[in-house]
């Protein structure tokens, strides 16, 4: 067995390989923001039913991350649509089947009807991510709240404007659980939306503090 302070510096080196590797990862997908934006949107509707995979929720920290880096609101405009369009894609896919029950006369239509119904509901998302930038936060903390609540005003927005559209709201990742569920009897699925994104995009703050702190602890 190797001495402990080899077992401590080959730790130490296998942990910096992993962290220059996530680094890459990270770099080459701020290369391509929109399709990275959009990957991000399908991950997080991985935390809907019937999944209801709640890792998936760090998709809204992968989104905070790219809103962070945008130089004008009118590119997060762009990334929350992208985002909201690969979210809604793999969240109300299944429309598309009932097409099929007259496969003759309405089959053709099934995909360009999810398509536009997806590509209209991603605005929310976009104007999510256009509130959530309006002001530049230096907190990754505030950023992640912000990014919380405009996407709960969007989302009330969602379910209430021409007629309401309160399909697939995030915040029914939580309807597996029936200990965080009875928070709906007080703020409705409301507050459950709230909990989700801010829980998912605080974990940028998380990761930011461990960034910050890893070179200090690889001394």
């Amino acid at each position: 067995m190797p001495p402990a302070a080899d077992r401590l510096r080959l730790g130490r080196d296998q942990t910096g390989a992993a962290a220059g590797r996530l680094g890459i990862a990270l770099a080459r997908a701020r290369h391509s923001p929109r399709l990275t934006a959009f990957g991000l949107g399908v991950v997080a509707a991985l935390a809907l039913p019937p999944l209801n995979f709640w890792p998936a929720l760090l998709g809204f920290a992968g989104f905070l991350d790219l809103l962070r880096r945008v130089p004008r609101p009118r590119r997060a405009f762009v990334l929350g649509w992208a985002f909201g369009f690969g979210h809604c894609l793999a969240g109300l896919y299944w429309i598309a089947i009932a097409f099929f029950a007259d496969a003759e006369r309405f089959g053709a239509l099934a995909v360009p009807a999810v398509l536009l119904l997806c590509a209209g509901l991603a605005l929310y998302p976009a104007l999510a991510a256009l509130l959530a930038t309006a002001y530049r936060w230096r907190s990754l903390t505030a950023a992640a709240l912000a990014l919380a609540v405009s996407w709960l005003l969007t989302e009330l927005l969602r379910g209430h404007l021409f007629g309401g559209f309160p399909w697939n709201l995030i915040g029914y990742a939580f309807a597996g659980s029936a200990g965080l569920s009875q928070l709906a009897a007080v703020t409705g699925v409301w507050g459950l939306s709230l909990l989700a994104v801010a829980a998912g995009a605080l974990l940028t703050a998380v990761a930011g503090a461990y960034a910050a702190l890893l070179p200090v602890a690889l001394l």
